[in-house]
This record gives structure tokens, C-alpha cells and sequence, in this order.
């Protein structure tokens, strides 16, 4: 992407499997536009997944980079080595829900001006 030398994605709609696959077996980074349309799911907001999967522990980046975060007060397991959050109840600064709070990432990229500015969830 634009001078940070990295491969512009390549963005697929409506592909196959097959066609994902060479690209994915070329080594290219790979975006799939629509592949979420006709799962039930698409368009949920963090709060839906909250309320209808409450028991799920969900991977929240950068967390343990947090100012102030007091993993001891976190309804948190480990799996796969990486701790993972309760999607349920995790409330970042003890106070407000998860999908209410941006949390930042990490000082270790703040000099990159692409990175992104707000850590993601990931649920898997």
C-alpha cells in the first residue's frame, strides 16, 4: 500500500474457491468484499454478539499494551496461548462495554501513519 512497500490486496466478489485459491497459494494478501452477505450475522454490532453469544471469549489486540488494564479484574482464559476476553461482560476500562470503547494499538506502531487507530476484536 501506497510507500510502505506492502502488496495491494487483491479484491474478489463473488469469487470461487477455486479462484481464491490461487491467489491465496500465490502468496498475494487477498479481500473478499462480499463474503459475509449472506451469512445471518452480516451487519450485527458488537452489542448483538454480546447479548446472543454472552458465554463466547473473544481475542481483543493490544490488550495487555493497555494503560490501566488490570487483567486480574478480567473474565479471561487463555487458548491457543493468547488470552481471550468474555464477550459477555469485558469491560476495558472496568466501566463501559467492549463495544463501546476504542481502544488504541499498540506504541510499539505509532510511528507508521497507516497503521490503524483503533484495535480490533477478533471472535474465532
Amino acid at each position: 500500500f501506497g510507500n510502505t512497500g506492502l502488496a495491494h490486496p487483491v479484491v474478489l466478489r463473488n469469487t470461487t474457491h477455486d479462484e481464491f485459491a490461487m491467489h491465496a497459494r500465490k502468496g498475494y494478501p487477498v479481500l473478499v468484499e462480499d463474503w459475509a452477505v449472506d451469512m445471518p450475522y452480516f451487519g450485527w454490532t458488537g452489542e448483538e454478539f454480546a447479548r446472543s453469544f454472552p458465554f463466547g471469549f473473544m481475542k481483543a489486540e493490544y490488550l495487555t499494551a493497555m494503560p490501566g488494564i488490570d487483567m486480574s479484574k478480567v473474565n479471561h482464559k487463555y487458548i491457543d496461548g493468547e488470552a481471550r476476553v468474555n464477550m459477555g461482560d469485558f469491560k476495558p476500562d472496568g466501566e463501559m462495554m467492549w463495544y463501546e470503547y476504542a481502544r488504541p494499538t499498540r506504541e510499539l506502531y505509532m510511528d507508521d501513519p497507516e497503521r490503524p487507530k483503533i484495535a480490533p476484536y477478533v471472535w474465532h
